[in-house]
């Protein structure tokens, strides 16, 4: 028996109608979204300047760092890159760094600490992360060396100093595993276990973890 063309055009029209509603709600929900986001940005605009407590900046630590005194090389000879780099990592130091343990929004920011803070602070997270990236180059152009025993203590440093980058992590893991120590294997484990890197971290404990097997064989 033939479907009616009239109940087809009605079926039709009701999931037309559904879809057209439910585009409706998720545009006003959109539109909400927005209009209490620009809200609260206006708020945090019209924040004052408070004082930046001293606890929220950040002092590096240098200790135990292999700085080296390469000497002054001749114009035409370029320097190398590991004494670039730690160069790189003293300039970074000596700069004013903010460090925040979890992520905030702008917003937040000017909510905390006032709108006309915001520069500071930013310029001060700024700092901190070329800082962590100037250790990381180091650790990099050491090994590029053959200074295995130097990047390890760059990498480390890194971590002491709050890193979450996981070039740190697979770098002092190969280091780790090629000297057999098992001991800073296990710390490395642990600490990926309580936090970590966002990125590449499941693949880090895997990586550790079948390191760790190899050497209980």
């Amino acid at each position: 028996m033939p479907v009616p063309i009239l109940f087809i055009t009605i079926v039709a029209f009701t999931i037309w109608l559904n879809i057209m509603l439910l585009r409706g709600k998720k545009n006003d929900t959109m539109a909400t979204d927005l209009d209490n986001l620009l809200n609260e940005e206006q708020k945090a605009n019209l924040t004052r300047r408070k004082p930046v407590p001293q606890e929220v900046f950040f002092t590096p630590c240098l200790e135990g760092l292999p700085f080296r005194d390469y000497g002054i090389y001749p114009p035409a000879r370029p320097d190398p890159p590991a004494k670039r780099a730690q160069k790189a990592v003293r300039d970074c130091a000596a700069k004013e760094m903010i460090r925040f343990e979890t992520e905030r929004s702008n917003i937040d920011l000017k909510k905390e600490f006032g709108a006309a803070n915001l520069e500071l602070i930013i310029r001060g997270e700024s700092n901190y992360e070329a800082f962590i990236r100037a250790l990381t180059d180091w650790s990099e152009a050491l090994l590029t060396e053959g200074a295995a025993e130097d990047a390890q203590k760059v990498l480390e440093s890194a971590l002491r100093n709050g890193s979450d980058l996981s070039r740190n992590y697979y770098a002092l893991t190969e280091i780790y595993t090629q000297n057999k120590d098992a001991g800073n294997l296990r710390l490395l484990l642990a600490r990926l276990e309580s936090g970590g890197p966002g990125a590449n971290r499941e693949k880090l404990i895997e990586k550790i973890n079948a390191a760790l097997e190899r050497k209980d064989r």
